[in-house]
């Protein structure tokens, strides 16, 4: 289960705030206008009055209005000692303890209102006890403060006695006619519901609660402010449920009625509640974007929200401490790794310093530390980190085991057998499912979630018999699930589950059995039939991340088939088998970038007209209808998944590009790939199926299948990562990865040109610096690598190997080249009355003289539209750059290999519009046209840093081939720029004298080379300039001189000048 950081914001029955007596809103009104200190005279003077007539019973009402004017008046602690110092005083009056019942009950309001739930739940308690004393005793009393408990204990986290609270006021006869009552029993029962993980009852009961408040009279707390609070905890439901459409409704909602309310006239201390509120909203929709990948967008909203909680509450309040644990939370997401440690010791040491109640918080981030920990592979301190989390969520669920402790079980365990313990690991697992078992749980989700986890645990021990025995259970509760459904949608999404389980059960079988022919095919077989439900799948996915669900499990699922077809292959030599494992093999990658696509919903397509999005809508929700739980038959979905398949192939025929994307298989696309290959270019596919590498070499329709060196190419391939990381590649390097990667296919390869389509570790590599004979110096590289034999081009895939339609163009070059100068930045800082809201990482970036001074050179050269500085936008890219022969693009880059979508280019602030969006990001290019031959992506960082190889310039990438670019010139990682610039020149002038684009892009790197001295010879600073994509030759023409025509008409006009001067002279 994905772990939702989700805030709740809770709310609470006040008996005294809003009040419109004559008297408290008079006094009311003098704390407002800054007459406190005549409110307090009267109060004062009020009270004592009652005391001398001996009205005791009016005394409580007055004691929290009390302490608000205290509070206008002294500092807060020295308000809350003379109030308790009254409330002691007045508590001897009477015994009476109706008297007693409501005057500690309004000192218990009085810590709620300034924001001290652990002493307003214990004063609460207190009052509990004098309604029970009371005759006769009041249902109405008993269920307020029943809820008013209730409520205070989930604000504290006091989940069991939340419970038992909020069971004692479900066992009384309550009103449902009074909206009230309505609101407050619906609001706690949902929030109930949500940390006991009932979702369709927590959004039942939170639909229910909106209900009342309309009932309820339309001031602004209601309308505004108790609305927002129910929205806010109906998102968190609907992240939950993966209706992210709804729960960014529900958010943006939430912080809209929050605006509202403070623009009311609020007490300064409600402000400051309320503020507190809105800051958690933004929290909340920060943890949507985390949920849907986007963590960029999820880290500017905590900063901004960080930041202006620093400024309201200062850093050492609890909610400044949060910000800190959710900043640290989503830097883990990104793989910042320091940044996110120091973020959450942070948060942890500034909340063990505050008494207010932090302990699941503590517990949330030292579970991440762990986490961390464990990705850095130090598994000792993972493993004392994991116990820490462990003793504090247990002291916090007090034996009711929520959904995220459950969760947490689950995948504490799931680490311990990891790393060979297995005896706890199983007992933790085992513990999980007692519990359910104990609570008599019908929650069969729940169920087969921690029996498939002791599956997983088990085979990790190696222990394949107990395997195979839990995954019969876990296949068996599918079943019971499946007969359990009361809609076909049920009974499908039950299905869908049966992939784990299949291939646990298969990849024992193969450890545990003899393997033989007999073997592998009863295995493929069986996990062919599982693909068949991951493959169906997509019919239904019609949440944006419901691919992203199974993608993991998937990934290994691949993984293990590619191996049993490998298998099959070498026993068989079968060229089916070797087909089959290309498909697989290509569709998971492909499936990934398919994934990340339908989860951002933010993602357009250019090129289909509305109306086809539009009926893929409509026809999706015919889909969708035909599946609702009141549905009985699948005769109404029959019809719409017909309709559904004659729309695809309308897409098919009329949108390929489109359909591809999303929708084609990869069986059909390599069939026609390998049907129309470059006969003078080898095409080299490197592929790591498990533990091994293969490389497959194709060429002329030939296929040959290698098997490489696993154990020293996987060790050299991190060592070169390594080394990359540091910027410090040592030449000896280039020789052992030649011999471990080029020698073994050397005798089949017979083409100058080589297309390579790396994997993993090897998208960090470029192969033109491939040493024949080992080299310690970069000075005698030139005169050994493989750049002087080979002209090299990449691909991500063998399904983008396909030939484009060659297209009409109407410019033949358009350059962007913002430049990012002093004199920009200082324009842009100029224009904000308000720094806070200046871009401080646009002010951070590098200026680029090079690249602007390429731009003019290419510019005064050949025909093309140039745009430089502040003419260098993001809306003119967007307006321009489409139907260009080449695209130019001189800026920084930033990819993210974590979340490929975030990878973007920077363009220059608009100097009209400060405030326009400057960052084109690789989800936004698809609805682009860049229809183009080649984009050239002269950036900063525009491949990848060094976490997970390749996947953000391969976002970028793709996103540019589907806008109709051809291929790209861009750099592998973080290049220099003067030789990138150097290298572009003569790329250029090769690219006019007709060169296909790798030999062109090959010429230019050995000119740069030949005039290169020192340092620049370090491949560091000119291999990672790569051309991706179609490497043929793209027409280039100069400017068209009139300089000649004009000579010759002048000397035309000259000598006819001549000659009838001499014709006239001579008559």
């Amino acid at each position: 289960m994905i772990r939702l950081f989700f805030l709740p914001l809770l709310f609470f029955a006040s008996t005294v705030l809003g009040q419109t007596k004559d008297r408290k809103a008079s006094w009311e009104e003098m704390i407002e206008t800054g007459s406190h200190q005549t409110a307090l005279a009267e109060i004062e003077e009020f009270t004592q009055s009652l005391i001398n007539q001996k009205q005791y019973d009016s005394l409580p009402e007055y004691l929290e209005i009390y302490g608000r004017i205290l509070l206008a008046n002294s500092p807060e602690k020295d308000a809350s000692d003379q109030l308790l110092n009254t409330y002691q005083t007045w508590e001897n009056l009477s015994k009476s303890p109706k008297f007693q019942r409501l005057l500690v009950k309004s000192l218990a309001d009085w810590y709620e209102y300034v924001g001290n739930p652990t002493a307003a739940y214990k004063h609460t308690l207190t009052a509990l006890e004098w309604a029970k004393k009371e005759s006769p005793k009041s249902e109405e009393v008993f269920s307020n403060l029943y809820l008013n408990l209730g409520g205070l204990a989930i604000q504290n986290m006091d989940l069991p006695a939340a419970k038992k609270h909020l069971n004692d006021f479900l066992s009384l006869d309550l009103s449902q006619a009074d909206p009230e009552n309505t609101y407050f029993a619906n609001s706690y029962l949902g929030n109930i519901s949500y940390f006991n993980s009932n979702l369709d009852s927590a959004g039942f009961y939170y639909q229910k609660s909106i209900e009342a408040i309309d009932k309820l009279e339309p001031t602004p707390r209601n309308q505004f402010y108790r609305k927002s609070i129910i929205l806010n905890n109906l998102a968190g439901v609907q992240m939950a449920q993966s209706d992210f459409d709804a729960a960014e409704q529900s958010m943006n909602l939430t912080i809209s009625y929050q605006e509202k309310y403070l623009a009311a006239d609020l007490e300064e201390l409600e402000k400051q509640k309320v503020l507190q509120g809105y800051f958690r909203s933004m929290d909340n929709l920060a943890g949507l974007y985390r949920q849907l990948g986007s963590y960029h967008r999820a880290k500017q909203l905590l900063e901004f929200s960080f930041q202006r909680k620093s400024e309201e509450f200062g850093n050492q309040d609890l909610e400044t401490a949060k910000s800190r644990i959710l900043l640290g939370q989503v830097y883990y997401d990104m793989i910042q790794m320091e940044q996110s440690r120091e973020f959450l010791l942070e948060g942890l040491k500034q909340m063990q310093e505050l008494e207010e109640e932090s302990s699941y918080w503590q517990a949330d981030a030292i579970n991440t530390l762990a986490r961390m920990e464990d990705y850095l592979q130090n598994e000792e301190l993972a493993d004392s980190l994991y116990r820490k989390a462990k003793t504090i969520f247990d002291q916090e669920v007090q034996g009711d085991y929520d959904v995220i402790y459950l969760d947490f079980l689950k995948n504490f365990s799931k680490f311990l057998a990891e790393n060979k313990k297995m005896d706890e690991a199983i007992q933790l697992s085992t513990l999980a499912r007692n519990y359910l078992a104990d609570v008599g749980s019908e929650n069969l989700y729940l169920d087969y979630n921690q029996t498939i986890n002791q599956a997983s645990i088990y085979e990790l021990g190696q222990n394949y018999q107990m395997a195979l025995k839990y995954t019969s259970d876990a296949l068996s509760q599918i079943d019971l699930l499946i007969a359990r459904s009361k809609s076909p949608k049920d009974s499908i999404q039950a299905m869908f589950l049966k992939s784990q389980p299949i291939l646990i059960r298969n990849r024992s079988r193969y450890y545990l059995e003899e393997v033989d022919e007999a073997l592998l095919k009863s295995i493929e077989k069986e996990l062919r039939e599982g693909l068949k439900i991951i493959d169906s799948q997509s019919d239904f996915l019609f949440e944006p991340s419901d691919v992203s669900i199974q993608l993991d499990v998937n990934r290994e699922y691949f993984e293990f088939l590619e191996l049993i077809e490998l298998e099959l292959y070498q026993l068989s030599g079968e060229e089916s088998y070797l087909d089959r494992l290309l498909a697989y093999h290509e569709h998971a990658r492909y499936r990934k970038i398919r994934s990340r696509l339908q989860k951002n919903q933010q993602v357009h397509f250019g090129g289909l007209p509305a109306e086809i999005l539009n009926r893929e809508e409509e026809l999706k929700e015919q889909l969708r209808q035909s599946l609702q739980a009141e549905v009985t038959d699948l005769s109404a979905y029959a019809k719409a998944n017909s309709e559904w398949k004659a729309f695809l192939d309308t897409l098919k025929i009329n949108y390929p590009n489109y359909f591809q994307l999303h929708f084609e298989t990869s069986e059909s696309v390599l069939a026609r790939v390998f049907s129309k290959l470059n006969p003078e270019i080898t095409y080299l596919r490197y592929l790591n199926v498990g533990e091994k590498w293969m490389l497959l070499i194709i060429q002329e329709n030939e296929k040959k299948l290698i098997s490489l060196s696993p154990i020293p190419l996987t060790r050299t391939l991190e060592t070169l990562a390594e080394q990359s990381s540091k910027n410090k590649i040592q030449p000896a390097i280039l020789h052992e990865l030649y011999n471990l990667l080029w020698k073994p296919a050397e005798p089949f390869i017979r083409t100058q040109r080589i297309a390579v389509i790396p994997e993993g570790l090897l998208f960090n590599l470029s192969f033109e610096t491939l040493t024949k004979v080992p080299v310690s110096d970069w000075a005698d590289l030139a005169d050994h690598f493989l750049l002087l034999e080979h002209s090299f081009s990449y691909q991500y895939s063998l399904l983008f190997l396909e030939e484009q339609a060659t297209s009409k163009y109407e410019d033949q070059l358009v350059a962007f080249a913002p430049g990012f100068f002093d004199g920009m930045k200082k324009t842009y800082s100029a224009s904000f009355m308000d720094q806070q809201f200046l871009d401080i990482d646009y002010l951070k970036l590098l200026p680029q003289p090079f690249t602007r001074r390429l731009v003019e050179q290419i510019s005064s050269k050949f025909e093309a539209k140039t745009y430089l500085e502040h003419g260098s936008t993001l809306m003119n890219f967007k307006n321009e750059a489409g139907q260009s022969r080449i695209i130019h693009i001189g800026t920084h880059a930033i990819s993210s290999n974590v979340n490929p979508g975030d990878s973007r280019l920077v363009f220059a602030k608009s100097a009209e519009n400060p405030l326009d969006p400057n960052e084109l990001f690789a989800s936004e290019i698809y609805e682009l046209d860049l229809s183009s031959e080649l984009a050239v992506l002269l950036a900063c960082e525009s491949g990848k840093p060094s976490y997970s190889p390749g996947e953000g310039m391969i976002s970028l990438a793709h996103a540019f081939n589907y806008s109709g670019t051809k291929s790209l010139l861009m750099g592998l990682w973080k290049i220099d720029e003067q030789a990138s610039v150097s290298i572009a020149a003569d790329f250029y002038d090769f690219l006019e004298d007709g060169l296909p684009k790798d030999e062109a892009l090959r010429k230019a790197k050995l000119n740069y080379l030949a005039k290169a001295k020192g340092r620049a010879l370090d491949p560091s600073f000119w291999s990672g300039l790569i051309l991706l994509g179609n490497p043929e030759p793209v027409t280039l023409e100069t400017k068209q001189s009139f300089w000649p025509l004009y000579a010759a008409l002048l000397l035309g006009i000259v000598f006819l000048a001549w000659f009838f001067k001499k014709k006239f002279s001579g008559n």
